[in-house]
């Protein structure tokens, strides 16, 4: 950009805003600062800034290195390839490549302490948020507040996503719904149109507590002049004017955690340290995570790409939030009745029965199912079960030892003792004989029975790295001399045709390239298509 200042007569501020589009305001505040910074130590030592040399950074950075202040080298190397690749500032390849910058880089980039990260919200804190939401017994501005910082909650959102709005929807059916709002301004968007240009929050309605917070938060907006079901448009969160009116300006995100921080002090008189406002997004993405919940649903809930081929999906999908949305509503649905408790450890984050028996949904006798992390199987005797209970149990017994014979070669899993032996049966206790071999062999065929075949393609020859166990591809009909789908070369592969016992076993790369690499595969897919 600074050659084009140099040679150009064209406005320069007009050339550096569309040399910045895109590009994060904080972003370029940041660079200038530290470049500031380092402008402002250079003519303290009667030196000029610019060129970068070797020696003046190393005299530079000097202090930081002595301080440990890792994160301000990290910044100033940033600050250094915004200067060479966006300004055009004249830094040569010996200052970026010498050792002794490479080396204190790795420096810096060695992090010894965990991310300073928020802690997320407690089941008994956000009970106490949606009750004083629905009590109403709040300030009509706190209890507004309130809702918002729930809809954060429950959508997984940054305070950002909430800076500018364009379209809240209300798709509420009685005590059930969703509140969905939609925004350009997010802190994942794309330069380019597409699925992820715009971003759909999306919070149901009905959260911990008896009654559905989402209702108290529409009635909460009508009483301080937001009416969602005719429209709204702006910050969902402003902050208060002069004269105690709303600005058109959105609240950034420490005043949304003195506010939060705030109302649960006046809620439950004390609150544990290490709170902030992204602790609302990552409250419900952490039970969902326990619940072990599948990587797709949680991906799709925290709002991140599902990768290369997850396009398709967002394109095509119209909806891809809707079963991710519905095992949210399980998973808050499993903690409103007391199954789930995810404040607990990991021993004690499962009950087998719920708090009150009045609260278990329909169809369940205990515990219910937490689809899909946890899928447990109950036979519940009823009006609709003609079968007596002793005869449905010893129906599924048999059907149970019959399906275990099947894939474990005739050896039931139950007849395993905890030191790797079978229990011996009752005649060769009386005998003090042992009974006939048992063909051991029947475990490894059943799990080879229930590992998939390896398969990549059509028409591809399939390899295995002997080492890592990594399985390759190339082209049917391929010279011997070629190298895999991935670029790797084919010697010390051996043919493999068996099982996969690993997903990660398959070669991701052989996986997405394209298969026709030499004139040998080519004449070999022409061949089978004039066969066909």
């Amino acid at each position: 950009m600074g050659q084009m200042l140099a040679g150009s007569a064209c406005d320069g501020a007009e050339l550096v805003s569309e040399t910045f589009e895109g590009k994060a305001t904080s972003t370029l505040l940041k660079r200038v600062r530290c470049i500031g910074k380092y402008v402002h130590w250079a003519s303290d030592n009667g030196c000029d800034a610019f060129p970068f040399s070797i020696e003046k950074i190393r005299s530079y950075l000097k202090d930081a290195i002595s301080g440990n202040k890792k994160s301000a080298i990290r910044d100033f190397a940033s600050s250094l390839n915004f200067c060479r690749f966006v300004l055009g500032f004249q830094v040569s390849d010996d200052v970026t490549s010498h050792p002794w910058f490479k080396g204190t880089m790795r420096f810096a980039n060695i992090r010894l302490r965990d991310a300073h990260r928020s802690r997320t919200l407690t089941v008994k804190e956000v009970k106490h948020l949606e009750e004083a939401l629905i009590g109403g017994h709040l300030d009509r501005f706190d209890r507004y507040a309130l809702g918002v910082m729930l809809f954060q909650l429950y959508a997984r959102a940054r305070v950002s996503d909430l800076r500018n709005l364009f379209k809240v929807y209300l798709d509420i059916t009685g005590a059930e719904g969703y509140i969905e709002a939609h925004t350009y301004e997010h802190k994942s968007r794309r330069i380019t149109s597409g699925p992820s240009a715009v971003l759909i929050l999306v919070a149901p309605i009905q959260g911990l507590a008896s009654q559905p917070w989402g209702l108290a938060f529409v009635q909460a907006a009508k009483d301080v002049g937001f009416d969602f079901e005719k429209g709204f448009r702006g910050p969902m969160l402003p902050r208060f004017a002069s004269d105690y009116t709303w600005s058109g300006d959105a609240v950034d995100a420490a005043e949304t955690t003195r506010w939060l921080n705030g109302i649960l002090k006046a809620l439950m008189g004390e609150v544990l340290d290490g709170l902030t406002s992204h602790g609302l997004k990552a409250t419900t993405l952490s039970w969902v995570t326990k619940a072990n919940y599948g990587d797709r649903t949680i991906l799709v809930l925290g709002h991140h790409s599902l990768g290369a081929r997850g396009k398709t999906s967002e394109a095509y999908g119209r909806d891809v939030q809707a079963g991710p949305l519905r095992d949210l509503c399980a998973c808050l649905k499993s903690i409103r009745v007391g199954v789930f408790l995810p404040d607990l450890t990991r021993s004690g984050m499962i009950r087998e029965h719920a708090e009150s028996p009045d609260e278990f949904p329909s169809g369940f006798a205990s515990r219910p199912s937490l689809q899909p992390a946890f899928a447990p199987s109950f036979s519940v005797a009823g009006p609709a079960n003609d079968t007596a209970p002793d005869e449905a149990e010893g129906e599924t017994e048999v059907a149970r030892e019959a399906e275990e014979d099947a894939v474990f070669g005739g050896v039931s899993p139950d007849r395993v003792c905890e030191s790797g032996s079978l229990e011996s049966s009752s005649d060769s206790e009386s005998s003090g004989s042992s009974s006939e071999p048992v063909d051991y062999d029947g475990f490894l065929r059943g799990f080879e029975v229930q590992a998939p075949r390896a398969t990549i393609g059509v028409d591809l020859d399939l390899f295995q790295n002997p080492k890592t166990k990594s399985i390759h591809a190339r082209a049917r009909g391929a010279t011997p001399d070629s190298k895999m789908l991935c670029g790797r070369p084919a010697k010390g592969f051996v043919p493999f045709s068996g099982r996969v016992h690993s997903k990660h076993w398959k070669c991701k790369q052989c996986t997405m390239a394209k298969p026709i690499r030499d004139t040998g595969s080519l004449l070999h897919h022409l061949d089978r298509r004039l066969e066909r």
